[in-house]
């Protein structure tokens, strides 16, 4: 029996438009003292004061004192921080400047920001797991910039609301509000828009296993970054470019176009995107079964993410850094990382990496012998899962369960939970992870009559 694949094992970074909003380089709160209320006479000077005040009463003194400096441009400025710190993983603070910037858009009757603001909530609720929540705010945004006809923030918003339909594992759904984003982003003639949505309709077609045609789509949108001369953007292709090449099995291909991002991250500053370049040069070293090296990737990748504040980051970096253990049958250190990924995640109340940490622990328990915790661990990844609408994650955590079902000699079971991880598999058109699955039912059909004893597989069907 083909011990199920984890969800970490296949660890390429898709980052669908780089950054939602464009790459963040400063951070909201700034190292220097912010001037007194009586010295601000400028917005950017009212709005480092605001994302500095420690309360809400000092935010409400402030609006008030510097009523003539209460403009849509402060509005910009708020939601521009908050995307800095979106960025850093510290959504909490994101929240509380998108809630300053939609009172200002609120108080000056500033349609088009209070969109701005929304599409920053929207952001946040998906980086959290609530893909619910996220379409909701994403779509009330759409409907304001519709009614002012904005054509270039109704192509972001369309492009948002694929990204959630892409989360949730709809894929159709998300092309389709990825084409007609990059319709409205071809007549406005937004060279970026039009690359990042380029990118988001590539990494479908990856998902859905038309390689050849993902290559296409990332390769124009690389083009179009080079002609505009972004560094950061064409960092960002580049580990797009690789991410086909890794999905191609040309890991040497996919190295070098990663090690090329990385360059270019470091070379703007841009720690978490060079982290990020990081993992994915970890990511190729894994599938080439070099786990020592992809360890010392993740590891770098780690003490980036902690200088640079990233969370989230930090929280990848140690579930991934547990699966190299993992594979090297380290049982121990694998946990421990787990363990601390997982309590991470739980922190950041990011439902996508609790499930992707549980599924890690689950993992352990049942290579340890512990099946039921391990079962315990599945089934609440599972549940998780559901709740986000991730078909590819509920597809990996059904055929998690079947194999715990498996090694506890429930064959039938086993069979039941494989075919609803098959079925979902063959909508999404992952092939690969299909032919897995039928592996084990092709293994499983016999030991349904056959009946052995509870977790000794036969010969040839033992975990690997």
């Amino acid at each position: 029996m083909p011990r199920p694949a984890s969800r970490l094992s296949l660890i390429v970074i898709v980052a669908l438009c780089g950054s939602p909003f464009g790459y963040a380089q400063d951070t909201a709160r700034r190292a220097s003292t912010p001037p007194a209320g009586g010295n601000i006479s400028t917005v950017e000077e009212l709005a480092t004061a605001l994302a500095a005040a420690g309360t809400e009463s000092e935010c409400r003194a402030l609006l008030a004192a510097k009523k003539e400096l209460v403009t849509a441009e402060l509005g910009k400025k708020l939601v521009k921080q908050g995307n800095d710190l979106v960025w850093r993983a510290n959504y909490s603070e994101a929240l509380r400047l998108y809630q300053l910037a939609l009172r200002v858009a609120e108080q000056i009757n500033d349609q088009a920001g209070i969109a701005d603001a929304l599409e920053g909530f929207g952001i946040v609720h998906y980086r959290q797991g609530d893909l619910s929540r996220a379409m909701e705010c994403h779509r009330k945004s759409l409907a304001l910039r519709e009614a002012t006809k904005d054509e270039a923030r109704i192509g972001s918003s369309l492009n948002q609301i694929g990204y959630v339909h892409f989360l949730q594992g709809d894929y159709g759904l998300a092309m389709e509000y990825y084409q007609k984003s990059l319709t409205l982003r071809e007549r406005a003639g937004n060279k970026a828009g039009i690359a990042a949505t380029l990118v988001n309709i590539g990494i479908v077609h990856s998902r859905q296993g038309n390689l050849a045609v993902a290559m296409e789509y990332m390769k124009r949108s690389l083009k179009l970054r080079e002609d505009l001369g972004n560094k950061e953007r064409i960092a960002a292709s580049l580990k797009q470019v690789g991410h086909v090449h890794f999905l191609q099995g040309d890991y040497s291909l996919a190295m070098e176009h990663y090690r090329k991002s990385l360059k270019l991250s470091e070379e703007v500053g841009n720690k978490t995107e060079a982290a990020f370049a990081l993992q994915d040069i970890g990511a190729a070293y894994t599938r080439q079964g070099d786990y020592d090296s992809a360890r010392e990737s993740y590891q770098k990748s780690l003490k980036l993410h902690e200088e640079s504040g990233d969370r989230a980051g930090i929280a990848l970096s140690l579930l991934r850094i547990g699966f190299t253990y993992q594979e090297q049958g380290d049982l121990g250190p694998a946990m421990e990382y787990y363990q601390r990924g997982l309590k991470l995640n739980e922190e950041l109340e990011d439902k996508a990496g609790i499930a992707d940490g549980l599924e890690g622990v689950g993992i352990m328990h049942y290579r340890q012998g512990n099946l039921s915790r391990a079962m315990e661990c599945h089934q609440r990844s599972l549940t998780l899962r559901e709740a986000l609408r991730d078909k590819a994650g509920v597809a990996g955590s059904m055929n998690q369960i079947g194999y715990v079902h498996f090694l506890q000699g429930d064959y039938d079971i086993a069979a039941e939970y494989y075919q609803k991880s098959l079925k979902l598999w063959e909508e999404l058109g992952r092939k690969a992870d299909a032919a897995v699955v039928h592996q084990s039912l092709g293994i499983l059909h016999p030991l349904g009559q056959l009946r052995l004893g509870v977790g000794v597989p036969p010969e040839g069907a033992r975990a690997v």
